[in-house]
């Protein structure tokens, strides 16, 4: 597999006995480069509860998995290591919360950045050339600026 941080190898291990005794089947390709994608994103796979990776659905076809955390995009950047991670691999993710505090995380792959849409996943700079051409108009250095101005108008009336 390809990943940095520990993930599918980790998580075979992990699930040897299971398999070993034929409770669980061993993992399909698709599972285990979905383990290192998940791997990756959480610095180590081993950092997701082990009760929460005993639940999720290691299919061939899709990964699903409940997990207790929260994403964001800077500070804790978790949300764009998802995201990108998941153009880089070719991983369609799917975020849903299904109870409070938690999160539905649905892999599926793809097969390329070409073909029909439910088979294909751009790369990161095709996503973001499509979002420039569609938000044009509101160019981000104007937004930024935009945002500075409001912040400092708001701590000069503090």
């Amino acid at each position: 597999m390809n990943c940095i941080y520990e993930g599918a190898n980790w998580l075979k291990s992990f699930f040897r006995r299971d398999v070993e005794s034929g409770k669980r089947k061993p993992l399909s390709q698709f599972a285990m480069a979905a383990a290192d994608l998940l791997g990756d994103w959480q610095r180590g796979i081993y950092h997701i509860r082990e009760s929460a990776l005993a639940r999720a659905r290691w299919d061939e076809w899709c990964v699903e998995i409940v997990l207790g955390i929260s994403a964001s995009t800077f500070d804790c950047d978790s949300l764009t290591r998802l995201v990108l991670l998941a153009h880089d691999r070719c991983i369609r993710v799917e975020i849903s919360g299904c109870c409070a505090r938690y999160l539905r995380l649905l892999l599926t792959p793809r097969d390329g950045v070409v073909g029909e849409i439910s088979h294909r996943h751009p790369t990161i700079e095709q996503a973001i050339s499509r979002h420039r051409e569609e938000f044009q108009p509101l160019h981000w250095k104007t937004l930024v600026e935009q945002t500075a101005q409001r912040r400092a108008g708001a701590r000069a009336t503090a």
